[in-house]
């Protein structure tokens, strides 16, 4: 079975990336990426005094509408591609900021930066059980999670969910056979980005 060409954390100038949502697209496109998932910051921790972040629900808001134009695009005009809205967070940022600021039901995969220690998986845990409680998100939704190493600077990120994925694909066992290739891959890199 053939892997689908993908990249599941991207950032764009909306936090530390070189270029726009559209011009990710657009390279995605030109290489024919099947699935990319568009994962700017999201920071209130020191990272927000050195990188843009999406810290407001006002650039929160502006990075959704750009995502929602481009996957109107992609559908409008029958591209192959699959654009999932994403979101990278920061687990220094402040547990409040990130129950006041983001909805988890808005994202499709989200992702969370610096797990390093039980104290944060504790963390994440917390953050889980408040969305569960507070926005409606199902506890299925939020065990359906995947693990990758994230080479950088983290012994492990964790994926959150990606419940349509599977259905598209067709079968169970192409999402286990799918799941599978992301978990046991150091790097899930399909391009870098353009400079």
């Amino acid at each position: 079975m053939d892997f689908p060409k993908l990249n599941f954390h991207t950032h764009t100038i909306f936090s530390d990336g070189k270029n726009s949502i559209r011009q990710l697209v657009s390279v995605a496109l030109k290489i024919g990426l099947d699935y990319l998932a568009i994962t700017d910051h999201f920071s209130d921790s020191w990272k927000a005094n050195v990188i843009p972040t999406l810290d407001s629900v006002r650039k929160i808001e502006a990075y959704m509408n750009v995502i929602e134009e481009c996957q109107d695009y992609l559908k409008t005009n029958n591209k192959n591609l699959r654009l999932f809205k994403g979101i990278e967070i920061d687990i220094g940022s402040s547990e409040k900021i990130i129950n006041t600021l983001i909805r988890p039901k808005l994202f499709d995969i989200i992702l969370f930066e610096y797990i390093e220690s039980p104290e944060g998986i504790s963390f994440i845990t917390n953050i889980l059980k408040h969305w569960k409680k507070t926005q409606e998100t199902t506890w299925s939704e939020c065990r359906r999670s995947a693990y990758r190493l994230h080479s950088t600077h983290t012994p492990t990120s964790a994926i959150l969910p990606l419940p349509c994925l599977g259905e598209e694909m067709g079968s169970a066992k192409k999402s286990a056979h799918f799941w599978r290739g992301i978990r046991f891959q150091h790097r899930i890199r399909a391009f870098q980005e353009p400079t």
